[in-house]
């Protein structure tokens, strides 16, 4: 039995703050086939922190509940914010 695709969202538009280029992170609305920009409101406060990928900047953080504030490391997987570009 075949795998469904997933659903992949098209690269949100950017906007120019400062001089730097802020692409938001899309993902899928489940059962529909749009797609919204995560909020920042699914991530834990104090969980952002930034890597950088090539020339790009990547903003992830940890879902909300999920941060280990103590030993200041996610219990499941990062996700992806945004994308900033120089």
């Amino acid at each position: 039995m075949a795998r469904k695709p997933r659903n992949k969202c098209p690269p949100a538009k950017c906007k120019t703050v400062k001089g730097v280029r802020v692409c938001p992170i899309q993902v899928p609305v489940w059962g529909t086939d749009k797609c919204r920009p995560r909020s920042k409101d699914e991530f834990a406060p104090n969980s952002f922190f930034s890597v950088q990928s090539g020339k790009a900047t990547v903003i992830i953080g940890c879902p909300k509940g999920k941060y280990d504030a103590k030993a200041k490391r996610c219990t499941v997987g990062t996700r992806a914010y945004q994308l900033t570009f120089p």
